[in-house]
């Protein structure tokens, strides 16, 4: 470990930028720290949690017993035991006990300021040091990280309630996907059961294979890939996102588009913001090709305040008019006008 922090210093830029202003005559410097440590740390808490609170962790469904290639095996999702939250707490608390203990080590005063673009620490010294000379302090000094003492500990209290946020975020998601799939596959089959023989041919395009299914697989796998066990809000986040930027497909796509103003709803407005966020990463989607779907993605995500060219309503109203008379298509269609009615008056378009 010491030494992994000695090839921190040397590889340290001298010259970082650091954010915002400083004020002349304030010692300030960078300071590398070792997060290898706090990983570690982090990694040996989540360790002394799943031992002292086996029993207590099954009850909330973050760990249980599985059969894998004929062997039981305890399975534990360490990804929702710490919120992102908490571990910005423990974060700043390992900067805390980190700067007392380098001072005391010093025999020098350190201030945290803040971090850079780096993740290094910004630092003032009640000494007039320069860079170099404070780097050189340290590494002469022998300061090692895993010498610091810390007493992390989570009560599984707070983990259950923090379980059971999640949880309700994310059942509130697929139970509005669900519904939404429900009601989709209900018309489709009424249209079906009414259609003959004439008619079959003219309500083949309203009715697409495609249009069935969106997102339902994606909250599938992800739960097989958990093995089923509970998921933080944060975890499903950061899985919601990657599928969005390479898993998603034209269709999901258009879901999303109607889900993020979709009233009344189940989701709230951090649902809401997780899915114009998701959108966002669709336009970086390679599976999806159709540009003009991507524009229109890209418009609805815009800010309320911000004003649409006649170009952009031009473009996006050409795009909708070219689609193929689908429930989903449809349901995309009155989802777009209802927001630029809403947001940009003089763009409602007539269906």
């Amino acid at each position: 470990m010491k030494e992994v922090f000695q090839d921190e210093l040397k590889n340290i830029n001298l010259h970082t930028p650091i954010q915002g202003s400083l004020e002349k005559g304030n010692n300030k410097v960078v300071l590398p720290l070792s997060w290898v440590d706090f990983k570690i740390r982090i990694g040996l808490l989540e360790n002394h949690i799943f031992e002292k609170h086996k029993k207590e962790l099954e009850k909330i469904g973050l760990t249980k017993q599985v059969e894998l290639f004929g062997n039981n095996l305890q399975v534990f999702n360490k990804e929702s035991l710490i919120t992102q939250e908490k571990l910005e707490d423990l974060k700043n608390d390992y900067i805390h006990h980190y700067l007392n203990a380098l001072s005391k080590e010093l025999d020098l005063k350190i201030d945290f300021i803040g971090l850079n673009q780096k993740d290094e620490l910004i630092v003032s010294l009640d000494k007039k040091l320069n860079q170099e000379q404070f780097l050189s302090l340290i590494s002469q000094s022998g300061f090692s990280p895993q010498k610091i003492e810390i007493d992390w500990e989570l009560d599984t209290k707070s983990i259950k309630i923090e379980q059971e946020k999640s949880k309700d975020f994310i059942d509130s998601f697929e139970k509005e996907i669900q519904e939404f799939q429900n009601v989709e596959t209900t018309k489709n089959l009424q249209v079906e059961e009414k259609r003959d023989i004439q008619q079959s041919e003219q309500l083949e395009n309203f009715h697409s294979q495609e249009d069935q299914g969106a997102w339902i697989g994606f909250l599938t796998d992800i739960k097989k890939k958990n093995f089923n066990l509970s998921m933080s809000k944060d975890s499903f986040t950061r899985e919601f996102y990657d599928y969005c930027q390479n898993k998603m497909n034209d269709t999901e796509l258009k879901v999303l588009i109607i889900l993020v103003h979709k009233n009344p709803s189940k989701l709230n407005s951090e649902h809401k913001a997780m899915i114009k966020e998701g959108i966002k990463f669709g336009l970086e989607n390679q599976k999806i090709l159709n540009e003009d779907l991507k524009f229109t993605a890209n418009i609805i995500t815009k800010n309320k305040k911000e004003q649409l060219s006649n170009t952009e309503i031009s473009k996006v109203k050409d795009y909708l008019d070219s689609l193929e008379k689908t429930q989903i298509n449809e349901k995309m269609i009155s989802s777009v006008d209802s927001f630029l009615k809403k947001n940009h008056n003089k763009t409602q378009r007539s269906l």
